[in-house]
């Protein structure tokens, strides 16, 4: 039946475009127009776009589950490339050059025959450097709340403390805002009067005045259908130009962030919020050549090295590109969201918070992808007419929530801190952003930034000329937890009047730490460590900077053996670890055995529709000692592990609840090879960090909901249940590897070592010949009671007994021996 499906969907698809252009599939355009032909050879052969763009956004409207543009391709060709080879290799696929984006050297091609076989095509030319899909890209937004709500997001406790801002701001210079987005309502009562106007057009005549390529752009452009009316079907777009620039004290509506902005319309997302990479290009291309210093993308996708590279030139150019995080509520320094993952140092990633100061659920955060969080739930802002039903003019507002929602607000400021300070670098106003966050331990592990956007500190830093450095400090140095941190800084006021002694130290919950130009402070926890430097100036202006330190433990862990050994009698087995303790600490080296089981293969985990689906394993253990302790790795992969109860059942009906609904949609437990050769997620009462507080993918220690001691003191032996239970419809995994390890408390225990140097970091273990009956067992390798805690082998060892026992011979007694030698 889905054979029939798609060959219908096939015919469909045919119908459409034989209704589209009767002739086009007979006849490729091939208007000729000059692209980079300056040694007299003949022009690349180009096409209109009557597919690439036309047909292309049409089936687009037809078919919102399109991944990429049908028709069209982007490529870069090589250097040294003549059009006539260009020519030669277009001509073997019937396609053509729509438009070459300067700025990334990077040609939309339109390709009629299909953009697979093109790409594929292409791809073997010695002449194409990149080919890529033209993607298509989603508008970042997730809900459509109907209560029509405060906006906390400007006022409330973890709003951005707009009404400081707007005090403070009075005198900013005015300052142009792209918003590339599905469009703006450029009729909306509340920003009618703050839409950008092209000084160097005149309307209606039908003349490129400023032969920028654009004919009559006044507002901007739409992208989507090639016309100077970039009206918003979809509603995103009013809503994050709302957000920015909705006129305040004018008695309608809402009011937006910043009151010095012109809003730049610049449609490529369709009325479903979808649009094609080149036409995000192509957007950000005009908002930089038409000088807008700032633009607003609320949208995401693939990445695409043509769309890198585009924001790139954007940032050499001084363009501040503000960006949705993503709302897969994942960790994007594992999972990316582009394009605010992209590296470009212009790109200023937002993160969404509700008006608890949460991260929001929805929210990408990762503290190397991601900048800064600010409001994203039940954001009220401007709609479209369009979107709500009712004819131009209409004033009509929604609550919606989003990263989308939360980036407009960044926009908004990054706009107010440059109309305080014009000339300001992308760079200059992200650090200005990252100065002056209201810090919270919340978002402390989450952005990079370690907080809560605040208009009124970024504005008032934006003001001041005055500064707060640290001489000899590298952002983010890397410290150990229990290590000492000394830190200086050096506070100048606007008049140039060091403060430094007047400096107050605090820490990210607004805790004073200490007084005066240095501060002694220990890193007692690991992970980032902020330190907020103040000093008043004389014009009463806050002058702050953060210091940042990447505080790690220190590291004491075995690499060595990699994976479970059983070796021959008389075989060194090679031990290895890390060790960053004291450099003269010993130990002893030891062997210890443990009862363990596993189970490795390729399991499915299927779905059936309303019922609980219940997987489960069994661990066979037949070593009858007591329990000590227990550990469990696994490696599974599930659509949506936030459905998962995973526990762990002793012989005897104990159950341990190990994890209850944590994690999210796509994540996994343990990572890497789909076997027990992955990284696997341990479960350990030992671990620094409780899997509640932990996010997936799960690699490495975490404690379980219960505690793994209630099951101390009973018998190892006997079969042990590992249950995972799928309690919602629709989701799916495969198993690959459980691991059981149990220390006894009448384990055996071999010392290989006496007082090893711990800093030598490795030692050989050659296996006795032979392997004895008192020594046969399973063991693990470790060392106990250091000043860095334990450490044990997460791999084992298992020696077998070796010595062979021949059938007695030449037994010869009577009744009444007394002995007999046998």
């Amino acid at each position: 039946s889905r054979f029939i499906l798609a060959l219908s969907a096939v015919a469909l698809l045919s119908s459409l475009l034989v209704t589209a252009s009767a002739a086009a599939l007979d006849e490729v355009p091939t208007s000729e127009q000059s692209q980079g032909n300056t040694n007299g050879e003949s022009s690349l052969v180009a096409s209109d776009g009557e597919w690439a763009r036309g047909y292309a956004t049409e089936m687009l409207e037809r078919y919102p589950k399109l991944q990429t543009n049908p028709y069209a391709v982007l490529v870069r060709f090589s250097a040294g490339a003549s059009n006539d080879e260009i020519n030669s290799l277009l001509s073997e696929i019937d396609a053509g050059v729509v438009e070459h984006f300067d700025s990334s050297n990077t040609y939309l091609l339109e390709t009629v025959k299909g953009n697979i076989n093109a790409k594929n095509y292409l791809s073997s030319s010695e002449i194409v450097e990149i080919v890529e899909f033209d993607q298509v890209l989603q508008a970042e937004n997730i809900s459509n709340d109907p209560r029509i709500g405060d906006l906390w997001g400007l006022t409330g406790t973890h709003g951005i403390n707009a009404e400081n801002a707007w005090q403070n701001s009075t005198s900013a210079n005015e300052v142009v805002v792209a918003v590339i987005d599905s469009g703006v309502d450029v009729a909306h009562p509340d920003l009618s009067s703050v839409i950008w106007v092209n000084p160097n057009e005149i309307p209606g005549n039908g003349i490129d005045d400023d032969q920028n390529g654009y004919i009559d752009d006044i507002n901007g452009w739409d992208f989507t259908t090639n016309d100077n009316s970039p009206d918003d079907g979809n509603g995103h777009g009013t809503h994050v130009a709302g957000t920015i620039a909705a006129v305040r004290n004018n008695n309608i509506g809402v009011a937006g962030v910043a009151n010095n902005v012109k809003i730049m319309a610049l449609r490529f997302l369709n009325s479903a919020g979808q649009g094609y990479t080149n036409h995000a290009i192509a957007a950000l291309n005009y908002a930089v050549a038409n000088g807008a210093p700032i633009s607003n993308n609320s949208w995401g996708g693939g990445g695409t090295s043509s769309l890198e590279t585009a924001i790139e030139v954007a940032n050499q150019a001084g363009h501040a590109f503000v960006a949705a995080a993503g709302n897969n509520g994942q960790n994007a320094d594992l999972s990316p969201s582009y394009p605010a993952a992209y590296s470009s140092t212009n790109i200023i990633s937002v993160a969404a918070i509700n008006s608890s100061g949460d991260l929001a659920s929805f929210s990408n955060y990762g503290l190397n992808s991601v900048d800064i969080a600010a409001p994203g739930v039940s954001i009220v802002s401007s709609i479209s007419h369009q979107y709500c039903g009712q004819q131009s003019g209409a004033d009509c507002y929604q609550s919606l929530g989003g990263t989308s929602m939360a980036s407009p607000h960044v926009a908004g400021v990054a706009a107010l801190i440059l109309g305080m300070r014009p000339g300001s670098t992308p760079q200059e106003i992200s650090e200005i952003l990252k100065n002056s966050v209201r810090a919270t331990s919340v978002l402390n592990s989450r952005v990079a930034f370690g907080g809560e956007l605040d208009a009124a500190a970024a504005v008032q830093l934006a003001t001041s000329t005055g500064s707060i450095t640290f001489p000899g400090h590298s952002d983010g140095a890397s410290v150990f937890v229990d290590d000492t941190v000394q830190i200086t800084a050096l506070a100048v006021q606007a008049d140039g009047t060091n403060v430094s002694t007047s400096v107050v130290w605090k820490d990210v919950s607004g805790n004073t730490l200490s007084t005066g130009a240095t501060l002694t402070h220990v890193a007692d926890t690991s992970g980032p460590l902020r330190i907020i430097a103040e000093a008043q100036d004389s014009t009463a202006i806050t002058l702050r900077s953060i210091a940042n330190f990447a505080v790690t433990e220190r590291v004491f862990e075995f690499l060595k053996p990699q994976e479970d050994i059983t070796p021959t009698p008389g075989e060194t087995v090679e031990t290895k670890w890390t060790w960053e303790g004291p450099s003269g600490e010993t130990a002893d080296l030891i062997a210890q055995t443990i009862a363990f089981d596993e189970i490795e293969g390729q399991y499915p985990m299927p779905d059936v529709k309303d019922i609980d689906d219940l997987t489960q394993f069994t661990f066979a253990l037949g070593l009858n000692e007591t329990v000590e302790a227990v550990e469990l790795g696994l490696r599974f992969n599930h659509t949506y592990v936030a459905d998962l109860n995973i526990s762990l059942v002793h012989p005897d009906g104990t159950e341990v609840l190990l994890a209850r609904r944590n994690g999210g949609h796509l994540n996994n437990y343990g990572d890497g090879e789909k076997s027990c050769s992955g990284n696997l997620a341990y479960f350990t009462d030992d671990a620094d960090g409780s899997i509640n507080d932990r996010t997936p993918p799960y690699v490495g220690e975490s404690r379980p909901r219960e505690p793994l001691s209630a099951f101390t003191g009973k018998t190892t032996a006997g079969d042990w249940k590992l249950k995972i239970l799928d309690d919602w419809d629709w989701d799916s995994g495969e198993f690959y590897c459980g691991q059981l390890t149990i220390t006894t408390t009448n384990s055996q225990t071999i010392t290989l070592d006496s007082s090893r140097q711990l800093s030598a970091g490795s030692f050989d273990w050659q296996i006795p010949d032979p392997i004895l009956p008192n020594i046969a067992g399973t063991y693990i390798i470790g060392f106990t009671g250091t000043t860095l805690g334990d450490a044990w082998s997460q791999r084992h060892i298992t020696l077998v007994e070796s010595i062979q026992h021949p059938p007695p011979s030449n037994v010869n007694t009577i009744a009444g021996d007394a002995q007999v030698l046998v």
